[in-house]
């Protein structure tokens, strides 16, 4: 232990006894402090001033970044450090529906959505897994902006009530392995876990698999009561969630009163009602149908924002239609083969130069020639710049397969580890189906386990 750690010794029996008493709730918290965590605290709040983080200086937030790493001081301010520099990227940053239109699709979808608030004031998150499809994400940074958004924003409602935590409801609902990325789980889960430590006041899954169930009975005695009291795998039974949200503030759904909540909630609605939301949201970057092709307004006049690549690309396209139009009309024209509706759409020529048509042919074919070496030169910048970006995503979904193959490689190996068990056992048996379901299910609460491993880092 360094000299800045500073933890409840093992052998302080005056503390072990205190606590044996206290609500595990109430760990850690002001007004339920041991002589120890006490000087635990004060030694971080001087290294946050030292450090010129005074942002940090305030008991509840110190105090939870002390549970967080168990009152060990050193790895308290590390995580407190670390949280300062991240931060820095988002510092004076407006969020704006064009950070994360696939993200909001999501959230219309009802995969995550918040309403009401519990007895102690916590406002309550849903969310249903079973509606997230990991394929639809339009980036990493659109997930990582959504997510601090909608927490920092979630946390800003828990603070009115004078809380810092809130209460989740995860319907498993539909759920199945194709909504599940593991890459996209490690990366919210360390963002959560890093930078949103003690946050989670409550959680109940609700239709939860029976895999779920299974982990749960397994791993369950190995957390502490503090840990457990805040999670709940429910099947059937709702009352544990109306010991903690009363009926007129849960969806009917979940046991409750209330109607169901709107998709658009208090956090997202904000931002439609400053700005109009980019009709963008096609997950192959398609503009969709119902944008006017002919609008000549920006999305930047708009939405006072910079254009997205579809946006641009679709106005490159209509322009070149537009543009290859009005010069086929052009060499109709003079060659004396418009017809009146598109004569109308280019200006009449003089009577001067009818007189001179010779001269205006030839200087109109050398136009011609110009317009049409400078059109196809811009095409030839368009394609080049949509290669590019081809190449971007071929490079993109590249690293996301090897992730993937990564993740195949190692439950491979899981399994091939299992099969060489089972068969240089002594006791080795012919396999019947329940030694089969047990092999199979042996390999489900392994990979369950590794997922938990970095969830409970969060709790």
């Amino acid at each position: 232990m360094g000299d800045g750690d500073v933890q409840v010794a093992a052998g302080d029996k005056h503390a072990v006894a205190k606590k044996a008493k206290m609500n595990p709730e109430d760990w850690g918290t002001l007004g339920h402090l041991t002589d120890k965590e006490e000087a635990a605290l004060e030694e971080l709040r001087k290294r946050v001033l030292e450090a010129g983080l005074d942002q940090y200086n305030e008991d509840k937030m110190l105090l939870r970044y002390c549970r967080a790493r168990k009152f060990k001081v050193d790895k308290s301010m590390h995580m407190i450090t670390e949280e300062a520099k991240w931060r820095e990227q988002f510092q004076g940053h407006t969020f704006r529906i064009s950070d994360f239109p696939s993200m909001l699709q999501f959230s219309d979808d009802g995969v995550c959505k918040t309403g009401g608030r519990d007895k102690a004031g916590r406002p309550v998150a849903y969310v249903v897994p079973g509606l997230f499809y990991p394929s639809r994400v339009g980036s990493d940074q659109e997930l990582v902006l959504y997510d601090v958004y909608y927490m920092d924003a979630l946390l800003r409602l828990a603070a009115e009530n004078g809380r810092e935590d809130f209460t989740g409801i995860i319907d498993m609902k539909g759920w199945s392995f194709k909504n599940f990325s593991l890459p996209i789980t490690r990366l919210l889960i360390s963002i959560l876990q890093d930078f949103y430590p003690e946050r989670l006041g409550r959680i109940f899954v609700v239709n939860a698999p029976m895999m779920f169930s299974a982990v749960w009975n397994i791993v369950s005695p190995l957390l502490d009561e503090r840990t457990k009291m805040k999670i709940h795998i429910l099947k059937k039974d709702r009352a544990p969630i109306l010991e903690v949200i009363d009926a007129d503030q849960l969806e009917k759904a979940y046991g409750g009163n209330h109607e169901t909540y709107p998709s658009r909630d208090e956090i997202v609605q904000p931002l439609y009602d400053q700005e109009q939301r980019p009709k963008v949201v096609s997950f192959e970057g398609q503009m969709d149908d119902d944008v006017e092709a002919k609008s000549t307004t920006s999305e930047e006049d708009i939405l006072g924002v910079p254009e997205t690549p579809s946006v641009r690309e679709k106005k490159k396209r209509t322009l070149m239609k537009s543009t290859s139009r009005r010069f086929h009309l052009m060499i109709k024209k003079l060659k004396g083969e418009s017809s009146m509706s598109s004569s109308d759409e280019l200006s009449p020529r003089s009577s001067a130069q009818q007189a001179t048509g010779t001269t205006v042919l030839n200087t109109n074919r050398s136009k011609r020639s110009s317009f049409k070496y400078k059109s196809s030169k811009d095409s030839v910048k368009i394609l080049r710049a949509q290669l590019d970006e081809t190449v971007g995503a071929i490079a993109s979904l590249t690293a996301k397969v090897g992730d993937q193959q990564k993740n195949i490689e190692d439950l491979t190996a899981t399994v091939e580890q299992l099969s060489d068990t089972l068969k240089h056992s002594k006791n080795q048996r012919e396999l019947t189906p329940t030694n089969t379901m047990m092999f199979h299910f042996s390999i489900m609460i392994l990979f369950a386990l590794q997922i938990w491993g970095m969830i409970s880092q969060y709790l």
